[in-house]
């Protein structure tokens, strides 16, 4: 039983990361035998992750067509999205700190040195920013807050593949996880929040400022 969940989880991973990434894109239609050779994983588990994506949103069925790779979120919903985010990491993280242990905050420290490379390519960031933020929430215990944050970042991300965002200039960003570092090394869960919040606005101001410069490059 345990080597069947391993091997969803295996073809999930593999079949968000083609969507996240924009290889697959919204509409594509999803199937099971195609994508077995493709991503080199058996089609029962890919079965399985196709109906766990879809409980996360990033694909949905649709009459006479099939499974397919959902839209992404607009704008607006993206600017919904993040006031979720705000309110629900926020508080994952004031609960997170007091559950964090010292080897969390050795990874923690160590994601943020990756962070900091400035040869770093842009697709490379998201990776080492998201574990460093579900360290922190993992460390609350709230499991069900931790997969519906999942779901909302996986919207996000899905929305800057398909727009072709990049994570941009890293410094406040990094600034930013920094203190976060210093205030859950002081114990402080609520400056830890505040910080978590700020480092959320920070990245939707960026995506903002992005969209804002791709339209005025269409006109």
């Amino acid at each position: 039983m345990q080597t069947y969940r391993t091997m969803t989880e295996i073809a999930v991973r593999a079949l968000r990361d083609q969507i996240l990434k924009g290889n697959l894109k919204p509409g594509a239609r999803l199937i099971p035998v195609k994508l077995e050779g493709e991503l080199a994983v058996g089609r029962v588990a890919i079965r399985e992750a196709i109906r766990e994506l879809s409980g996360s949103g990033l694909v949905e069925s649709i009459p006479n067509k099939g499974t397919v790779v959902a839209a992404p979120p607009t704008l607006d919903e993206i600017k919904e999205i993040y006031k979720i985010r705000s309110i629900i990491e926020g508080k994952a993280a004031i609960q997170g700190t007091q559950g964090v242990s010292a080897e969390d905050l050795s990874r923690m420290e160590v994601l943020h040195q990756e962070m900091t490379d400035t040869s770093l390519p842009s697709s490379d960031y998201f990776l080492p920013n998201q574990e460093f933020h579900f360290i922190l929430y993992r460390s609350s215990g709230w499991r069900y807050l931790n997969k519906l944050i999942t779901q909302l970042w996986d919207h996000v991300l899905a929305f800057r593949s398909f727009h072709h965002l990049t994570q941009g200039d890293y410094t406040t960003f990094n600034l930013e996880h920094k203190q976060i570092l210093e205030a859950i090394k002081s114990g402080d869960s609520k400056e830890v929040g505040r910080l978590v919040q700020k480092n959320l606005q920070s990245g939707l101001n960026q995506i903002l400022d992005q969209m804002k410069m791709k339209a005025t490059e269409l006109r």
